[in-house]
């Protein structure tokens, strides 16, 4: 059972479970909780361990109190949640199992074709709070900053690698990330009083903490605007894309690597993935980007 890569729970309810933690001012029977002693964090983390997607089908509200306990355990886990999906009518029952073992297959295959496909992967609990950008709550560290710059054309991508530039500095770099994406953790920092996002990967490999690793993932992002910028100008629109610059940074005390690149406040819309997949819901042309490059 489970031996597949895609592992999906689809969990329908129209009640919370046992336990007054779990919900609000409902009648239950058992207020203590399941009475065969079952507890969530056992059965959640039963799901970690077996990286199975849990979708919960809400049909009311009286489920809202639980599935938000729920996600805390999960989240204190791995840095997951429950992927809450509406149900409002039995026929809508259909379409939601496929759209959700579908998106779970994309995000499988997303992984499998990455670089760290197949490697141990650290879980660290997630931290939200770190976005109200307390720096009192964040700690202060010396670290080194490299900013990456490409000096040549579009010739020259096959030839010429990134040059960096080294600066000492000192960030306040938040303690748990606020964040989790299939490969990579993300933390707050703020740098010379501006906000920054830090990302490390969440692979355990030592590899994947040296700076050839993540000079690798910079050049990429390079290369990327300067592509973007060529596809621009072949077809003379008024349109435009606009690269975050990504740099390193290297925290003194743990020699540890992050990239790091200017915080953007907002909804983020995900267009399209490293198995191929876009979301073609609403045009952009990142679309175009992506075939063309």
């Amino acid at each position: 059972m489970w031996s597949n890569m895609s592992r999906v729970l689809f969990h329908i309810g129209d009640a919370p479970c046992h336990g007054k933690q779990f919900h609000i001012d409902a009648q239950d029977s058992y207020p203590s909780g399941d009475p065969r002693g079952l507890k969530i964090t056992d059965l959640l983390k039963n799901l970690t361990e077996k990286n199975i997607s849990y979708y919960f089908a809400e049909i009311n509200k009286s489920t809202v109190k639980m599935i938000d306990e729920f996600t805390k355990v999960l989240n204190s886990l791995d840095g997951s949640r429950v992927k809450v999906v509406n149900l409002n009518s039995a026929e809508d029952l259909s379409e939601l199992v496929s759209s959700s073992v579908s998106s779970t297959i994309t995000d499988s295959k997303s992984q499998s074709l990455h670089c760290l496909a197949g490697k141990s992967l650290k879980k660290i609990s997630v931290d939200r709070s770190s976005l109200a950008w307390k720096i009192e709550k964040m700690k202060q560290c010396r670290a080194t900053l490299y900013r990456a710059k490409f000096n040549g054309e579009i010739d020259d991508i096959k030839d010429q690698r990134i040059q960096l530039t080294e600066q000492k500095v000192v960030i306040y770099l938040a303690e748990k990330p606020f964040a989790k994406g299939a490969i990579r953790y993300a933390y707050a920092g703020i740098l010379n009083g501006s906000k920054f996002v830090l990302k490390k990967t969440a692979s355990l490999d030592p590899y994947h903490n040296t700076m050839k690793f993540y000079t690798e993932m910079i050049e990429t992002q390079l290369i990327a605007k300067i592509l973007a910028t060529k596809y621009f100008d072949i077809l003379k629109i008024d349109k435009n894309i606009k690269f975050v610059d990504v740099n390193l940074i290297q925290i003194e005390e743990t020699g540890e690597y992050y990239s790091i690149e200017e915080f953007i406040p907002g909804e983020f819309v995900k267009w399209m993935n490293n198995a191929g997949g876009l979301n073609e819901d609403i045009y952009s042309c990142a679309l175009g980007i992506r075939f063309f490059n």
